[in-house]
């Protein structure tokens, strides 16, 4: 009996390429957004500029994020104050947003346009923009959803980008 299948996406050579090119460009600037406290699937920014590698390795992020919240707790009861600590784990969290394209253009990506000060800049970052989301929406379309809901898919670096970016406000 099989529980639950896990698809990842297949995408050509080329199409990953891209999708480097928006995390190394776009994403750099979109992960200026997140909250603080933020800790999966972050950018390394120095390796980044060095062209070594993109993100710093999950498990270490991990261990810092629940180390932390662990001492505040402990400080807070030092100090007299009662507190409580939840862990959150989201099932299947890639299969359960709903990417919006236009909603993170115009509140994220059309900043990071507008800082482009030569227009030939402005044009590729839409053109890369656009291509990330019609690989969401194909995703999207074949793989579990027909009615616009934009999944993201696993094995595409620009899923991780944008799934910090979407749960931003849950972690503030």
């Amino acid at each position: 009996k099989i529980d639950k299948i896990i698809h990842f996406i297949d995408l050509s050579i080329e199409a990953q390429i891209i999708g480097v090119l928006w995390v190394m460009y776009v994403g750099k600037e979109l992960e200026n957004n997140y909250y603080k406290y933020n800790a999966g699937n972050r950018l390394d920014s120095k390796a980044l500029d060095k062209g070594l590698k993109l993100f710093r390795p999950y498990y270490l992020e991990y261990q810092r994020w629940r180390n932390d919240a662990i001492d505040i707790v402990e400080n807070r009861i030092d100090e007299g104050k009662r507190s409580i600590m939840i862990s959150l784990d989201i099932k299947e969290y890639f299969y359960s947003v709903n990417i919006k394209q236009d909603e993170i253009t115009k509140k994220h990506i059309n900043k990071i346009i507008d800082k482009c000060e030569i227009d030939e800049q402005k044009i590729v970052i839409k053109r890369i923009n656009k291509f990330i989301f019609q690989v969401i929406d194909k995703y999207s379309e074949s793989i579990m959803d027909k009615n616009g809901k934009g999944i993201l898919p696993i094995g595409f670096l620009p899923s991780l980008i944008l799934g910090n970016l979407y749960l931003n406000d849950l972690d503030k």
